[in-house]
């Protein structure tokens, strides 16, 4: 995933939410 570059360019909060609804995206799939 290309979220590397994305989490660097978002602001902390947004980037912190990211990492938050990732795995849990990943475990309700």
């Amino acid at each position: 995933m290309g979220s590397g570059a994305v989490l660097g360019l978002a602001p902390a909060p947004e980037y912190t939410f990211l990492i938050y609804v990732s795995p849990v995206g990943n475990y309700f799939k």
